[in-house]
C-alpha cells in the first residue's frame, strides 16, 4: 500500500512536469491502463494530455510530408535516369521506320499527359491500335504483359461481339479487356463499327520513357524544312 501511494506521488509529479503516460509507465514501471486510471477526473492532466495529443499530430504530419518529400525526390532522380537512357537509346532507335511510325501513332492519338501514369492510345481503328500495341511488345517489351484494353460502344454496338473483333484484329486476348462504357448522348446510333478501342498500359516509368522518345522526335521534326 505505502509503494503504491509512493508510485502514485512520482507519477503525479512527473505528470504536473508534462510527461506523457508513456514516459512515466517507462520511468515507474507501472501500466499506461493503470496510470490512466489515477489521471482519468484531474483536469490538468487532461489538458495536458489534449496538448500532447496535438503535439504528436503535428510531429506525424511533418514526418509524413518529410517522407513524401523523399520519396519524390527519389521518383525525379528516377525519371531523369530513364529520360537520360530514352534519349540514348533514341539515337539507335531512330533507324527504324517502325519505331518511327509508333512514334507519331502516339503523339497523334495517345495520351501525353505525363502525371497520370497511363500509357493510352484510343482510336476507332483497329489496325492503329493493332501497330502500336506491336510497338509496345518491341520497344517497351517489359511492361507489354500490362497491356489492357476497354471499348467506348454506342447503344447498338454488340459488347460481346465487338470485342471479339478487336481481340482478334489486335491480338490481345479477351481476358485483358476490361468492362466497355457506352457513349450516352443525343445519338443513339453508332458511328463508328466496332465503338472506339483505348489501348492502356499502368506504368508511369515506361511512360516517361515513351514521353522522352517522342520529345527526341518532336524536336528533329521541328528542324526540317517544310
Amino acid at each position: 500500500m505505502v509503494l503504491t501511494v509512493a508510485k502514485k506521488q512520482q507519477a503525479w509529479q512527473l505528470r504536473r512536469k508534462g510527461l506523457s503516460l508513456r514516459i512515466i509507465s517507462r520511468r515507474l514501471k507501472i501500466s499506461k491502463s493503470t496510470l490512466s486510471v489515477w489521471f482519468k477526473h484531474d483536469a490538468a492532466s487532461n489538458r495536458l494530455k489534449k496538448k500532447l495529443t496535438k503535439a504528436n499530430q503535428r510531429r506525424a504530419r511533418y514526418s509524413l510530408y518529410q517522407w513524401s518529400l523523399r520519396m519524390r525526390a527519389r521518383r525525379q532522380k528516377t525519371y531523369q535516369q530513364i529520360r537520360t537512357i530514352a534519349r540514348r537509346d533514341y539515337l539507335l532507335l531512330r533507324q527504324q521506320p517502325d519505331f518511327l511510325i509508333g512514334l507519331m501513332a502516339y503523339w497523334s492519338e495517345g495520351d501525353r499527359q505525363g502525371i497520370n501514369g497511363n500509357i493510352r492510345i484510343a482510336n476507332s481503328d483497329p489496325f492503329l491500335i493493332k501497330f502500336f500495341y506491336h510497338f509496345i511488345c518491341r520497344y517497351l517489351s517489359e511492361v507489354a504483359a500490362k497491356a489492357r484494353m476497354y471499348l467506348i460502344l454506342y447503344p447498338d454496338n454488340q459488347d460481346r461481339y465487338c470485342r471479339h473483333i478487336w481481340s482478334r484484329q489486335v491480338g490481345l486476348p479477351l481476358a485483358k479487356f476490361f468492362k466497355s462504357s457506352y457513349i450516352i448522348g443525343r445519338s443513339k446510333r453508332r458511328r463508328v463499327v466496332y465503338g472506339i478501342g483505348s489501348l492502356t498500359i499502368a506504368n508511369r516509368l515506361y511512360k516517361e520513357k515513351l514521353l522522352e522518345w517522342l520529345a527526341c522526335f518532336r524536336k528533329e521534326v521541328s528542324k526540317m524544312r517544310v
